[in-house]
């Protein structure tokens, strides 16, 4: 989304030039890149085929990994046999047979009931902090509270900026998506096809200002990866990001029916793990576990392992209480690996999450989380969950941060 707006910005939106003959397209990915080699392929993937021939003869076991995202299609063509079994619940008989105090967790669990969207952790912890300083100065604060003001000021100015900031994304997206729907459209037309291509592009030859105009602004975004499906999803992210994320009015979690002030209540929640357009847990899911050379989708990386699923992300920030009991439910249930493609800048219960993280190190179990997309030194800036632990100096060892280029 970072690279549309690049593109949206580099454009111009109040004035667009085109016919910028400087512009310059990305090499795109190819399907199944991620397994692909840096030497032999030229890309830089994890070199599966290469492990597997290494591998080749040596024994093998199966290894359960528990995606904690937000939700994983268990029922997709690609992931049969990949999805791990609660061999000891009895499915759909509405009991707990295992006594783990989940019923019905045939698959997993999901932590978070209906919610898709919430809020981010800066809009809750902001909110929190109102209802004691809204209104009030600093002189007005007691010396006790001073620390708290001022951490409420630098939620104020967050809250705002990022309002002020998506909102003008919003605008310059909306304007562009108007422009290149027109572009489409005059491009659709002019060579009488439902469907504009690179290609069809690329042969056009016009002294017409308006249709050379569109031509280079269509061809510009196809050439970068761009289509007016994926310049509208953007739009609905943005939406989402105000409506949602920053809206402080927008509270989802009395719907799931926990005491989300006790952080250590566990038992809550219910046994459906996917909910539409829910697509990034299964994405996760599908990289790892994808089964491999049946001519559907993509391979995964591989092909001994069993897919946990923990649904306990939503569209907004996660919150600590569940994603501690997220990692402790993966733990006792015989995870291997837990899997955490998500990230936040603030996190007010982290003392919590701490100690799930402890608990599954004291198991042996692997934690694998994801260092974000924004290009950010995450050893100066937070990234939520961390190996170090908040209440000593030490860090958890069984702990993979994982970067990408």
């Amino acid at each position: 989304m970072k690279k549309l707006l690049t593109l949206i910005l580099s454009l111009g939106v109040f004035g667009l030039a085109f016919g910028q003959e400087d512009a310059v397209s990305e090499k795109q990915a190819t399907e199944g890149w991620h397994n692909l080699d840096r030497v032999s392929d030229e890309y830089n993937g994890v070199s599966t085929s290469q492990a597997y021939q290494f591998l080749k003869g040596k024994e093998s076991r199966t290894v359960v990994v528990a995606v904690i995202d937000s939700g994983v299609d268990i029922d997709h063509e690609d992931l049969q046999g990949s999805i791990w079994i609660n061999e000891d619940e009895i499915p759909g008989n509405g009991e707990d047979d295992d006594n783990n105090g989940y019923i019905d967790d045939i698959h997993g669990w999901n932590f978070i009931g209906d919610v898709v969207h919430d809020t981010y952790e800066v809009t809750r912890m902001f909110v929190k902090y109102s209802v004691k300083f809204d209104g009030k100065t600093e002189d007005q604060i007691a010396k006790s509270d001073k620390d708290d003001f001022e951490l409420y000021v630098k939620l104020k100015s967050e809250i705002d900026r990022q309002v002020e900031d998506n909102s003008s994304q919003l605008t310059s997206v909306r304007n562009f998506s108007l422009m290149f729907q027109k572009a489409n459209r005059l491009m659709g037309a002019y060579l009488d096809t439902e469907e504009v291509t690179l290609e069809q592009l690329v042969s056009i030859s016009s002294t017409d200002a308006k249709v050379s105009g569109a031509r280079d602004l269509v061809k510009y975004a196809l050439e970068n990866g761009f289509n007016e499906q994926e310049i509208l999803d953007y739009l609905e992210h943005l939406h989402i990001v105000l409506d949602y994320g920053y809206n402080l009015e927008f509270d989802p979690r009395p719907t799931i029916g926990d005491d989300f002030d006790d952080v250590y209540d566990k038992y809550y929640g219910n046994a459906t793990l996917y909910y539409d357009d829910q697509s990034h847990g299964t994405q996760v899911a599908g990289v790892i576990a994808a089964k491999r050379d049946n001519n559907l989708g993509i391979d995964g990386i591989a092909d001994n392992v069993k897919i946990m699923a923990i649904r306990a992300v939503p569209d907004g920030d996660e919150r600590d209480k569940d994603i501690a009991n997220a990692i402790i439910y993966a733990v006792d249930n015989g995870a291997n690996i837990i899997n955490m493609s998500f990230g936040k800048r603030f996190s007010p219960r982290k003392e919590a999450v701490d100690k799930a993280i402890q608990y599954a190190e004291e198991k042996g179990v692997l934690l694998v989380h994801a260092s974000g997309n924004d290009g950010k030194d995450i050893d100066t800036r937070n990234n939520f969950p961390t190996r170090d632990y908040s209440n000593s100096k030490k860090s958890a060892k069984a702990w993979l941060e994982v970067g990408a280029s």
